[in-house]
């Protein structure tokens, strides 16, 4: 009769549980209080017969690995000033940042990667001098940052 009676308390300690859990956690209840939801038919985002438009790569890797620091693409002018590439620039994200680079880019320089501790603060580091990718090209820039 004891072990009876521990089985009905151990049970019902369980349906309180798994009821507290429903209230909290809404995918505990059953599936049938969910409305139905029509089947929509996958629309491809793009033509994948056109071909890709070429492109090369440039990306950023930091030694240390960081995130949070601030990257800019710069190019040297004729008197020799360094000049912000408008929309490359950002937070570094684990250590990188990527960029595409279009036709019209391709092969000019000279850039080079500055990074900042925030927007618009104290240059930390910058990377060598470098030349932009081709097409389908991949070029890395290590920058090493002051530890």
């Amino acid at each position: 009769m004891q072990i009876y009676k521990m089985r009905i308390r151990v049970l019902l300690l369980i349906c309180i549980i798994c009821t507290g859990l429903s209230a909290v956690y809404p995918s505990f209840r059953a599936y049938a209080e969910l409305p139905p939801r029509p089947t929509k038919t996958p629309v491809p985002d793009k033509d994948r017969s056109k071909p890709e438009p070429p492109a090369g790569t440039l990306i950023l890797n930091t030694q240390p690995t960081v995130t949070g620091l601030w990257s800019v693409v710069q190019w040297q002018d004729e008197a020799g000033q360094w000049r912000d590439v408008e929309g490359w620039r950002g937070e570094i994200n684990a250590g990188k940042t990527i960029w595409w680079v279009e036709e019209e880019q391709w092969n000019t320089g000279p850039f080079r990667w500055a990074i900042f501790e925030t927007k618009g603060n104290k240059l930390l580091a910058a990377s060598e001098l470098f030349v932009l990718p081709g097409s389908g090209e991949t070029h890395i820039v290590r920058v090493y940052l002051p530890r």
